[in-house]
């Protein structure tokens, strides 16, 4: 039963609901979170599904979430598929956990930024890109330049997430690093201008320069 209620619970916090500020890392992003739960099937404790489409309305980005497993043996998995079809390209992928997170497509409607982290809202989040030529994760190079604390015992990576398209191959990217952390620099914050094309950084900000730069642009997790 306990199990049960924490289902429950889950789809309570899944199902679509007003947002403050869009996503986690973007204002202008679809949280995950969005997705709508199904009535479960005989084994399954909640499946949930979110679609968005492109700008043009000619692509878009399909999420399903399930977990299936039984009461009795208590013997439960979890699994979230993303797939995304149209003119930008086709691709499908998945994870053995549920995610939190943020889709955020570009104004060509050729590129989805995703922002995900599976097993929890706090740190880790690592940052996607999702097109024609399949899924490849940028975080590197930022978490590179965002150079970590090294005088802190961290339990987790700093989250990099998607704030905004400047242009179609370039996306304003945060780097943060978790506000859990035993560490005096817990709460930094930088946020880059990543260019696609190049696979490289070029701008840095702080976070009252990209405040000043961008007003609006960023969601509740950097502001």
């Amino acid at each position: 039963m306990i199990r049960l209620a924490a289902a429950l619970a889950v789809s309570a916090l899944l199902a679509p609901a007003p947002m403050l500020a869009g996503g986690w890392f973007s204002h202008d992003a679809t949280p995950i979170a969005e997705a709508r739960t199904l009535v479960s099937e005989p084994g399954d404790l909640y499946r949930a599904s979110l679609v968005v489409p492109s700008p043009d309305g000619r692509s878009r980005l399909s999420v399903a979430m399930r977990e299936s497993g039984s009461e009795a043996t208590h013997d439960y998995g979890q699994v979230t598929r993303f797939h995304l079809s149209g003119p930008a390209g086709k691709a499908a992928f998945e994870y053995p956990m549920d995610v939190v997170g943020d889709i955020l497509w570009s104004p060509d409607s050729l590129h989805v930024a995703l922002s995900i982290y599976g097993g929890g809202t706090v740190g880790g989040h690592r940052l996607f890109i999702v097109d024609a030529a399949g899924k490849r994760d940028i975080s590197e190079p930022i978490l590179a330049r965002f150079n970590a604390p090294k005088n802190c015992d961290l339990r987790e990576s700093a989250s990099i997430g998607a704030v905004k398209w400047l242009s179609s191959t370039r996306l304003l990217v945060a780097a943060r690093q978790s506000h859990l952390e035993v560490c005096a620099e817990r709460d930094r914050t930088a946020l880059y201008e990543f260019d696609l094309v190049g696979a490289k950084i070029v701008r840095s900000f702080t976070l009252n320069e990209a405040r000043r730069e961008f007003p609006g642009a960023m969601g509740d997790v950097v502001r």
